[in-house]
């Protein structure tokens, strides 16, 4: 696998980050997604969907667990070498999930043969995807953190179905979206027509969804209270 194709990846894992609060920029998340798909178009070798996966993956958790560093260095006083390492491994622990949800796709692409369609690669692909994201939310207690589900917020029209299939299942969902955008052939416009009402009919879906009210008070309501000191963290 060329080093470009790799630093493509990283790239498209990094970009995902601003698809997230406080930016909040939703469609990034698909894009991101997308763009992996994309790659893994010509992609043949397990290993070389490993580095692929993997690259994603390390681009996205550099650029997202970044505050980690902050409580390590600053807060725990940890040298910044050490911070910078530390970091610097938890992100290739991370990253090894995506990588594995991608192995695993390249692998069941090659038994499912040359011509399976995108409605099938990119059900296998979002499958996989949620698995890889459920594993990493639980597996050592887990660390669910920049679990790609969170960044469809509303207005995202994927929103509707939060409430429905939960952050992983919006998760999954996304990728299978992504999965119809990369792994369509966009050098034959009529093949793309399938892979563009699917798409949209699962835009449409979640925008009915995210339209309906599901739930409703019951008794009377509650009033809360929450106070939070301003005590430095050097204080605490």
């Amino acid at each position: 696998m060329s080093g470009a194709r790799a630093l493509g990846a990283l790239l498209a894992g990094g970009a995902a980050v601003a698809a997230f609060e406080p930016f909040g920029f939703h469609a990034l998340a698909l894009l991101s997604l997308a763009a992996l798909c994309g790659l893994l178009r010509s992609t043949e070798s397990v290993r070389a969907g490993i580095a692929l996966g993997f690259a994603w993956g390390f681009g996205a958790f550099a650029g997202g667990v970044s505050w980690l560093y902050v409580a390590l260095n600053h807060y725990g006083g940890m040298p910044m070498p050490l911070a910078a390492a530390a970091i610097a491994l938890f992100c290739a622990y991370l990253a090894l999930y995506p990588a594995l949800s991608v192995a695993l796709f390249v692998h069941l692409r090659r038994r499912m043969g040359r011509h399976a369609g995108v409605l099938a690669l990119a059900s296998v692909f979002a499958a996989l995807w949620l698995l890889g994201e459920w594993l990493r939310g639980v597996v050592f207690t887990g660390f669910p953190w920049l679990a790609i589900g969170y960044s469809q917020t509303p207005p995202s029209p994927l929103a509707g179905f939060l409430p429905i299939v939960g952050v992983y299942g919006v998760g999954g969902v996304l990728a299978f979206v992504a999965g119809l955008i990369g792994f369509a052939d966009w050098k034959r416009p009529r093949a793309l027509v399938l892979p563009a009402l699917a798409a949209t009919a699962v835009l449409a879906v979640g925008l009915g969804a995210g339209g309906r009210a599901w739930t409703e008070p019951y008794g009377e309501p509650l009033r809360v209270a929450l106070v939070q000191p301003a005590f430095d963290q050097s204080l605490k």
